[in-house]
């Protein structure tokens, strides 16, 4: 308790100390370690007595972090040597309260890694011979690693950006892709770059293409609802003046 109170991230709440057996596969127990932060009016009670009763301070469970010792990657399998940290992403509080512990990447950093990895080697292999050029692009790739705005560098064909991206999918099919187009957003998987998602330019503006099946709205009546669509070719064309009337 008293190594928990001093970490620098402790918040007020309840520390709360727990152990549990498993009758159906083991004689010992397990130990969970909980901290659970007080919220400040995080809820409301009404009954017929006192009508409204706010609470000031409140335990909230969605926030709730554990430790959990020994670790059971499986039902009826233990590992002795490892613990598991429950709701790991926001499990700062035991950084400090654990020294020794150490912890996995998250699913972003991994990813991150990974694209700088693939764009190292597409270096190595552009600028073999070219090594003034090639320093200059790795310089480029820390400045824009190291950048908070995600933006679009011009720098792969779309071969490129597909052979990447179908890398990574295969690693895992889920991966997100998001972009933001002035103010749209489209959401979609990595894996549906260059087949069902398409970037493209119109002079000095992007283009985003969506292609699929079918369209749902979200519930609502729109008048976009009543669309009879136009062929692509004369979308295509329709933005092609408007992109020369803007100049």
């Amino acid at each position: 308790m008293n190594a928990f109170l001093n970490t620098s991230a402790v918040r007020g709440g309840a520390f709360l100390v727990a152990s549990a057996k498993l009758n159906q596969y083991f004689d010992d127990p397990f130990v969970f370690i909980l901290k659970c932060d007080f919220e400040p009016k995080i809820a409301r009670i009404t009954d017929e007595k006192s009508l409204l009763n706010q609470v000031e301070m409140a335990i909230n469970a969605k926030n709730m972090k554990s430790i959990q010792y020994p670790f059971m990657p499986e039902e009826g399998m233990l590992e002795p040597s490892e613990l598991k940290i429950h709701q790991a992403s926001h499990a700062r509080y035991f950084e400090d309260f654990l020294k020794y512990v150490e912890y996995e990447q998250s699913m972003p950093e991994i990813l991150h890694h990974q694209v700088l990895g693939l764009v190292q080697q597409q270096l190595e292999r552009d600028y073999e011979h070219k090594p003034e050029e090639r320093e200059q692009e790795e310089k480029d790739l820390e400045i824009w690693a190291a950048s908070e705005k995600s933006e679009l560098q011009e720098k792969w064909t779309p071969t490129q950006v597909m052979d990447a991206a179908n890398y990574l999918a295969q690693q895992k099919p889920d991966l997100e892709m998001r972009i933001k187009l002035d103010h749209i957003s489209v959401k979609a998987q990595l894996a549906d770059y260059g087949r069902k998602v398409h970037i493209a330019r119109q002079g000095e503006r992007y283009v985003i293409l969506i292609e699929g099946d079918y369209l749902h709205f979200e519930k609502g009546v729109s008048p976009v609802e009543l669309l009879r669509p136009d062929d692509l070719h004369a979308v295509i064309e329709r933005i092609t003046r408007e992109e020369e009337n803007d100049r």
